[in-house]
């Protein structure tokens, strides 16, 4: 699933009668998620994604990335920054990548949140923000999956506006 979010950047515009006036022009920021089932067993087609020049933020769920991955595996070529949250065991853990374009300042949330699996970050563009959320829930109906949606909630009211 790919998402394309505008953002809006001033930029110098000469008008017609020669004043320089600052108009928002839109940028778009084109992101994609997938869940990858180990992405460590899928590197090519991980660094395929990446410097086709297609995304400028690639959120991979159930990455299985443990410490002993470095980020230096996972982009080669350094065009990305890269947040992670490992688990450290199977069928487990989020990673987001974005763009060396944007600055992007992870929001601190595994502190206060410990058994989300979920990253938060502002992605900057100039003055304007965005703040994303990556998660993962595992695919089951029962009390313990209620229990975290509820936590999911709890979280996204706490971060989503600060």
């Amino acid at each position: 699933m790919a998402v394309t979010r505008p953002l809006f950047s001033n930029v110098n515009c000469v008008t017609s009668l020669g004043a320089n006036v600052k108009v928002a022009e839109p940028k778009l920021i084109r992101c994609t998620l997938f869940n990858a089932r180990s992405i460590v067993n899928k590197l090519p087609e991980l660094h395929f994604v990446m410097y086709s020049g297609n995304y400028d933020v690639i959120c991979i769920t159930e990455t299985w990335l443990t410490h002993g991955i470095t980020d230096g595996l996972i982009d080669p070529l350094a065009y990305y920054r890269i947040i992670r949250c490992d688990r450290g065991s199977r069928g487990r853990g989020v990673c987001v990548l974005v763009s060396k374009r944007f600055d992007a300042v992870e929001v601190p949330v595994v502190n206060y949140f410990p058994t989300l699996e979920l990253i938060c970050i502002d992605i900057y563009d100039g003055d304007n923000r965005i703040r994303l959320f990556s998660v993962y829930r595992r695919p089951c109906y029962d009390d313990a999956s209620i229990d975290y949606v509820k936590q999911l909630v709890d979280c996204f009211e706490k971060k989503m506006h600060r």
